[in-house]
């Protein structure tokens, strides 16, 4: 972009080249004897106080028009990067002193905004795979006959079919992230837990186990399988339950 002399840039310009003049003018003087020492004094006096004028012009002249634009273009910048304002880029025209800084911020503005659709278009194409395979996998532990229940390694329900629902809703209240230990007594859960975890792959299609409810209103006979990512690590557990007491 080329640059536009605007606002007191011409004015500096007319004044640094005064003050050039001045101080040209004033070394001829003296070096052909035309003046005098006095006069050639004040002609360098007024020199240095031109260019003392012109340099704090210069420093004014600088803050207002690319300190402040700097300044104003972060704000703007920062807005963007927040996704306030509902803008993508700056305007080049409201800071063509500091130009070519402006097109660069716009760049990297559109690669960011690129970026974050991009990955708000991932987030939601892995959220609706993962509601399908919820409910696809919903459907399927409904049709069985057992009641199933999946925890985390805190313990926590993170799935249940109705099996288990309608066999462990007497004994307290069910819901997702609520503990299995409201409902299933902890000690042979936590038993089966050390068991598979010091057997390794040895146990891959789990152990059975007896364990009560809380309240001691149904013995049930249930079967624990780990849960592991691909380096081997616990990552939860697995429970079927069937009603013992007959």
């Amino acid at each position: 972009m080329a640059v536009k002399w605007r606002g007191p840039f011409p004015w500096l310009a007319a004044a640094f080249a005064a003050d050039v003049g001045v101080t040209v003018a004033a070394g001829y003087f003296l070096s052909q004897g035309v003046v005098d020492r006095e006069e050639l004094t004040a002609l360098v006096m007024v020199s240095l106080a031109g260019a003392t004028v012109l340099f704090a012009v210069s420093w004014k002249a600088i803050e207002f028009l690319v300190v402040r634009s700097i300044k104003k273009m972060a704000a703007e910048v920062r807005a963007i990067a927040y996704g306030s304002g509902g803008r993508d880029r700056v305007d080049p025209e409201r800071y063509f002193m500091i130009a070519p800084l402006p097109e660069a911020v716009n760049e990297v503005c559109s690669r960011m905004v690129k970026a974050r659709a991009e990955l708000a278009e991932g987030l939601s194409s892995a959220t609706r795979k993962s509601e399908e395979n919820s409910n696809r996998l919903a459907a399927i532990l409904n049709d069985l006959h057992e009641g199933v229940v999946v925890c985390n390694q805190r313990h926590q329900m993170v799935l249940y079919n109705q099996v288990a629902f309608d066999m462990l809703r007497e004994t307290a209240e069910l819901g997702l992230g609520r503990s299995l230990f409201e409902t299933i007594a902890r000690e042979p859960v936590m038993h089966m837990m050390d068991i598979l975890g010091n057997r390794g792959g040895a146990a891959e299609n789990g152990l059975p186990f007896l364990a009560g409810t809380t309240d001691e209103r149904m013995l049930l006979q249930g079967r624990m399988t780990l849960i592991r990512n691909d380096e081997g690590a616990m990552t939860g557990y697995v429970v079927t339950l069937v009603d013992a007491g007959p």
